[in-house]
């Protein structure tokens, strides 16, 4: 199922666009705050920071602070909202997923 979670999610974040931000793009922050929440390894952002600099992904703990102050709601909601309505019609239905 994990597998099949990685691509479903890979999918979704095809849905949210590269260019909006300058610096860092909805779908990086995105992908950055599902890493944060699905990595067992990750406690902290300085955690996450540090193993994706150590795996050669240069992101920057000051930019993502700067990129949360501006980045809306919106993109999570949609991918939320995509993500559950794809588990359900898999029947993943034990998910439940809320964001309101």
């Amino acid at each position: 199922m994990l597998k099949q979670l990685r691509q479903l999610i890979k999918r979704l974040l095809k849905l949210l666009p590269q260019n909006d931000y300058h610096v860092l793009h909805s779908q990086l922050f995105v992908l950055l705050w599902i890493h944060f929440i699905l990595d067992a390894r990750v406690f902290t952002m300085r955690t996450l920071f540090f193993l994706l600099n150590y795996l050669g992904f240069k992101v920057d703990i000051s930019t993502f602070s700067k990129a949360c102050k501006h980045h809306s709601t919106e993109p999570f909601q949609r991918i939320l909202r995509e993500l559950q309505q794809r588990l359900k019609r898999q029947n993943y239905g034990l998910i439940n997923l809320s964001f309101t």
